[in-house]
């Protein structure tokens, strides 16, 4: 019985939020990208990934989107934003390259993707119910 996975299917799920190239690999930034890569995070993820795939664990992308004039963005008085004198981070704008998911790390026909408003993607979101649906 050692080798039996400890995942429960029907009570197992794997919530990945924010797993896109706005987070994990910028355009014009080397060296972040280069700290993420050492990382292994997304090696990682994709092995982890695979392993449940192939147990039937459902998988639920969270990403965000915004439309380019912002106009769908609410941002918080929080105290990071007001460290950084209320600049608004960039807007990942829906269909771009930074709201996408990095390349090894592409979302499957059967998998759930939740467009988070907010930075908790329990927070404006149907993640809850789908989740306690399965």
């Amino acid at each position: 019985m050692e080798n039996q996975p400890m995942i429960s299917k029907g009570s197992t799920a794997l919530v990945l939020n924010d797993m896109i190239n706005a987070n994990l690999r910028k355009k014009n930034d080397p060296e972040h990208n280069q700290l993420i890569a050492s990382s292994g995070i997304i090696q990682a993820s994709v092995r982890f990934i695979e392993a449940l795939r192939r147990l039937q664990v459902p998988i639920f992308w969270i990403r965000v989107e915004r439309r380019s004039d912002n106009a769908d963005a609410i941002f918080p008085l929080t105290d990071t934003f007001l460290a950084s004198g209320r600049k608004r981070p960039p807007t990942i704008v829906k269909d771009s390259y930074e709201a996408a998911n990095v390349e090894e790390l592409p979302v499957q026909s059967g998998d759930q993707v939740v467009i988070k408003p907010r930075l908790n993607p329990f927070i404006g979101t149907d993640l809850d119910l789908q989740l306690r649906a399965r």
